[in-house]
């Protein structure tokens, strides 16, 4: 059996859009690492890359993608966090319940492949 709990921590900052930060904070029989991202390179005038989260891992995103940091040939790499700004208040919920559903779908996926 695969479970994994995330946790939230909701911010109104003072230009009226929302933070919102999600972290893994249980896991079992599954690394806490499940937030996919890729790293874009810079592009002229700016100084550095920057790292775009894209979806929560699939069972193949897991074997496939690195922890933490991409390696030299691939842009893709897990996390075990998200932190994402938001507009409006139900894209907020709506996100927070994405997610819920996209963790649900990969334990049960994992359970299904084990």
């Amino acid at each position: 059996m695969h479970k994994i709990t995330v946790k939230y921590n909701l911010i109104l900052q003072t230009d009226g859009k929302w933070r919102l930060q999600i972290w893994t904070a249980e896991t079992e029989n599954i690394t806490p690492n499940i937030f996919v991202y890729q790293r874009k390179i810079a592009m002229p005038f700016e100084e550095s890359s920057r790292d775009i989260f894209v979806n929560i891992a699939q069972p193949s995103d897991i074997t496939e993608y690195p922890k933490n940091v991409p390696n030299d040939t691939f842009p893709f790499f897990r996390l075990p966090s998200m932190d994402i700004v938001l507009d409006d208040s139900k894209l907020v919920q709506e996100t927070m319940d994405n997610i819920e559903l996209d963790v649900e779908q990969l334990c049960t996926a994992l359970d299904r492949i084990q």
